[in-house]
């Protein structure tokens, strides 16, 4: 059977080089719905990174309820530059082919961004292979993300346009992004809690420790003191900070964690309104960083 078809796709006229050059393609073509849709696939060369991390990078971090992307941009020294949020509704679109279409949409409005911004992205790797390694992964967001394949597309797609263009991209674990950007960033700077968390996953690209801000070094020292333990405050929950033999770098975060969200270590717990920790990190944020 032989099919004639017109395209006026914007990547036709690459197609039809490569054709010319002979480079090997493949053509698929699928019947639905009493229409004919035809799938090409060729390799394009794809430039050298030209924007990159010297400048700083821009965090991406993703969220299904409700669903947005939030980003924050920092300098070289980690610094916050700006923050933002994308809006993507329709990522979560029934139909396939409409959300595929969207997957495209929000992956180049990202790129655009750091290309805008000059600066490389930075994304969470989403694949999660230690079972035992507890955080931000270990529940509703780690369930949302490592089976939704909306999530996995999106960030397909954010790959492919950032070698298209020559930006950088670097992905870093998730472990624990979402709650040190929740104690320590979201507070501090007035930031979403996502937000935060793009922050803190920005830094991490570069590679920037996340120290634990003065005061709140002091309420771990004074909950030790205290007769109920750090292990004790946990009730059981998160454990698993040893894998292998060894001792996780965030088992404090995830005592504080706890501890705040519970209200062990202030008057009342924390839910949403983190306010009552800004006072706290401000008069302690000396040796925060």
């Amino acid at each position: 059977m032989f099919v004639q078809f017109k395209s006026s796709h914007k990547k036709w006229g690459k197609f039809a080089e490569a054709m010319l050059n002979s480079c090997p393609y493949s053509v698929r073509l699928q019947r639905k719905n009493n229409k004919y849709y035809v799938y090409i696939s060729f390799e394009e060369d794809l430039p050298c990174a030209s924007i990159d991390f010297s400048n700083g990078a821009i965090g991406i971090d993703l969220n299904a309820f409700p669903s947005h992307i939030a980003w924050a941009e920092i300098k070289k020294n980690g610094n916050l530059e700006s923050y933002g949020e994308i809006p993507t509704p329709h990522l979560w679109d029934g139909r396939k082919e409409k959300s595929d279409y969207f997957a495209w949409v929000y992956a180049n409005e990202i790129v655009k961004l750091a290309i805008e911004k000059n600066k490389g992205i930075v994304v969470e790797k989403l694949a999660i292979k230690d079972k035992g390694y507890r955080g931000d992964y270990k529940g509703r967001k780690s369930r949302r993300i490592k089976h939704g394949f909306s999530y996995r597309k999106l960030i397909a797609r954010i790959k492919i346009l950032a070698k298209r263009y020559g930006v950088a991209i670097r992905e870093v674990s998730p472990v624990y992004t979402s709650v040190i950007g929740m104690l320590k960033y979201a507070p501090q700077f007035n930031l979403t809690k996502d937000t935060a968390a793009a922050y803190v996953i920005a830094r991490r690209g570069l590679a920037l420790r996340e120290k634990i801000p003065l005061k709140y070094r002091e309420l771990l020292e004074s909950l030790q003191s205290k007769s109920r333990s750090v292990s004790s405050v946990t009730e059981g929950r998160n454990e698993g900070t040893a894998v292998k033999g060894k001792t996780l770098p965030y088992k404090p975060w995830r005592v504080l964690r706890v501890a705040l969200l519970t209200g062990a270590l202030l008057d009342r717990p924390l839910y949403r309104d983190l306010s009552p920790l800004k006072r706290m990190l401000v008069s302690g944020m000396g040796e925060g960083g």
